[in-house]
């Protein structure tokens, strides 16, 4: 899993480079959601194929659950505005938080659930 603020992945973009699949914290979580960023649209929760920004799956701007869309890797981005937590769970008790204005790659699983606000 790695989470980063769209600043920092707006300079890793501009830069031309792209980091590997990781496990740990690639950057500080609290950036101000942008009104539409990478096709996202402001207040959204977007889902995007793979680990990167070239095919948007889902857009959510409703609080509620997203299930997975089969893909092995995805990119989940949490452009809300009012702060509103997305959690991506294998269970109950097993989540990992996306606060707003971050975005996280997840490699999903059969089980894996997007929760919006709940």
């Amino acid at each position: 899993m790695r989470r980063i603020t769209r600043a920092a992945a707006a300079t890793v973009l501009a830069a031309g480079t792209t980091a590997g699949l990781g496990t740990g914290v690639a950057g500080a979580a609290g950036a101000a959601p942008a009104a539409v960023y990478m096709g996202c649209p402001s207040n959204d929760v977007c889902v995007y194929a793979d680990a990167d920004w070239s095919h948007l799956l889902i857009s959510k701007s409703d609080d509620g659950t997203i299930i997975s869309t089969g893909h092995p890797v995805q990119r989940v981005l949490n452009n809300k505005t009012d702060g509103t937590l997305v959690r991506i769970c294998e269970s109950p008790t097993s989540c990992t938080t996306v606060s707003a204005g971050t975005y996280v790659d997840y490699h999903f699983t059969s089980s894996t659930v997007i929760r919006v606000g709940v």
